[in-house]
């Protein structure tokens, strides 16, 4: 058996994680949703250290071709690159899904 992937979380896929959780917690005025929003997302993020390439690579040229990969978790898309020499997986964004999050993909050069 191969021993996991790490993963690595990107300053702005953190600022995004902790700005959902805000908005949810404090707009929304309901703190225990942000807390499983927070619980879901990190468990989804840690998840990827078994088997990061399960999930489709992004269909947005030129995304694709450097390799991110997303997946919807509660709403939220989570975006990834994998660098297979070494092993490891970094977190780029976390999108809500009605954000336009194509447009904000030049954020990831």
């Amino acid at each position: 058996m191969t021993s996991p992937w790490r993963v690595f979380i990107a300053e702005p896929a953190k600022a995004d994680i902790q700005g959902a959780a805000e908005y949810i917690s404090r707009t929304l005025c309901n703190p225990p949703a942000a807390q499983r929003l927070l619980n879901d997302l990190e468990a989804a993020i840690r998840s990827l250290s078994s088997h990061p390439a399960r999930h489709r690579a992004v269909p947005v040229s030129p995304w694709r071709e450097r390799g991110y990969h997303g997946f919807c978790i509660r709403n939220h898309l989570i975006l990834y690159r994998i660098d297979a020499r070494g092993r490891t997986i970094h977190v780029a964004r976390v999108f809500h899904a009605a954000q336009d999050w194509v447009s904000r993909l030049d954020s990831l050069r």
